[in-house]
């Protein structure tokens, strides 16, 4: 039981590392890139690798606000793993259906 336990966490280890290279070699650039602050550059990249958030027209639009539904898209992205969005109906009455 001990040699299983040390092996789970030794394999934990090695797909946590490999994980970390994979979103490095990505690297996603916005013609804006210079609104975004440097603290943050890392967690976009982060995002845009895991397909959760990738701009619009090549811009990230950083200074621009956050509506509800983009906040929508991230979360079920995010749920998702970063799979595309299923196209749903919208309930709400201020929304377009499509």
């Amino acid at each position: 039981m001990r040699t299983l336990k040390k092996t789970l966490c030794l394999v934990l280890a090695l797909v946590m590392v490999l994980g970390l290279g994979a979103f490095g070699v990505s690297a996603i650039e916005y013609e804006d890139e210079a609104d975004i602050t440097e603290d943050y550059s890392d967690a976009i990249q982060l995002l845009a690798g895991l397909n959760v958030m990738q701009g619009n027209g090549g811009n990230f639009l950083p200074k621009e606000t956050l509506d509800r539904a983009a906040a929508a898209v991230i979360l079920t992205k995010l749920a998702l793993g970063g799979a595309e969005v299923p196209n749903m109906p919208a309930s709400f009455k201020d929304v377009d259906e499509s």
